[in-house]
């Protein structure tokens, strides 16, 4: 079963620039189907189950008593997945911290050297919403988001959960601020 590790990132739906990101979208005719809360950063995805024991204990070594980071989001952003189905919107930061990058590249590094098969292809983004490629293009998306007023902001990352794909919680933890 497919298993994932990710940082839970505190996003505001009712902030300004994201009502006005959803109203441009539905202004353009532009169906998305957005990301109902559950913001996060996917930091490792793993394509079996293999070493679930492994990976908790790996993951508790590196989370358990760490301090949060923080992350700086301060673009909107949008590319299409590697199959060409969807294009995602998304935030992200232009220059994660050292502390962000850190924290990735351990539990990163901890999957390989666990075994596990992870995704290679990672990149710090939070998804905010899907469109079915079929439904506009990349330009036309990229496009709608240009004309959004975004202001940066930072938050903590308190929360990390490891999980199976659309399944049930293997752990959690929580980063003191």
């Amino acid at each position: 079963m497919k298993n994932y590790i990710e940082l839970k990132i505190p996003v505001q739906r009712n902030a300004q620039w994201y009502r006005e990101l959803c109203d441009a979208m539905q202004e353009e005719r532009i169906p998305v189907r957005w990301q109902n809360g559950f913001y996060h950063i996917t930091v490792a995805f793993v394509h079996d189950d293999t070493h679930v024991d492994i990976l908790r204990e790996a993951f508790s070594r590196i989370l358990s008593g760490r301090k949060a980071p923080s992350i700086t989001l301060d673009k909107i952003e949008a590319f299409q997945t590697q199959n060409g189905k969807e294009i995602i919107i998304n935030i992200a930061p232009s220059h994660p911290s050292d502390e962000l990058l850190t924290l990735i590249n351990e539990i990163r590094t901890a999957a390989i050297n666990s075994g596990s098969q992870i995704s290679k292809d990672f990149f710090i983004h939070i998804t905010l919403g899907r469109i079915d490629a079929q439904d506009a293009t990349l330009d036309e998306v990229k496009d709608v988001i240009s004309a959004i007023d975004f202001e940066p902001f930072t938050v903590s990352i308190r929360e990390a959960e490891y999980r199976y794909f659309r399944g049930a919680t293997i752990n959690q933890w929580t980063l003191p601020s």
